[in-house]
């Protein structure tokens, strides 16, 4: 759990506040709180991090991103979920390519105007379904 409220703790460690990130990255201070009381990061922060260039908030991320990669091996890529695959070894290379079509999403949109949460999502979903039915044993497919 300590991991999830790794902002708060940067923001402590850099001196700097919500507000502070808040106006770093064009969010509300409610949002920011919202993150700093361990709620679920999303799709939007995460693409608007992305172009985020303050040498301040690029070294926090740094330390974010470095601790959320650990957390997510973690949490994702547990040993009952390797053996949903057809072969337990797929888990790995599958679950990266997860994580480069998830930057890749980012890089779309990088800078875009307009962002429509709901059709990446549903894009997504559809490439998850074809590597499910690709990799994972015939059980797991319901």
């Amino acid at each position: 759990m300590a991991n999830l409220n790794r902002i708060k703790l940067v923001l402590v460690e850099k001196n700097k506040t919500g507000k502070w990130l808040a106006d770093e990255l064009g969010k509300t201070p409610s949002t920011v709180s919202k993150w700093c009381q361990n709620q679920p990061f999303t799709l939007q922060f995460i693409t608007s991090v992305w172009e985020e260039t303050s040498p301040e908030v690029a070294d926090a991320l740094v330390i974010l991103t470095e601790e959320a990669c650990s957390f997510r091996n973690d949490m994702v890529l547990r040993e009952e979920d390797a053996l949903k695959f057809k072969n337990p070894e797929d888990a790995r290379p599958v679950f990266q390519m997860l994580l480069l079509m998830g930057e890749g999403y980012a890089a779309r949109y990088r800078g875009a105007n307009a962002f429509d949460f709901e059709t990446v999502m549903d894009d997504f979903e559809k490439n998850i379904a074809i590597l499910r039915k690709n990799f994972y044993k015939e059980e797991y497919l319901k």
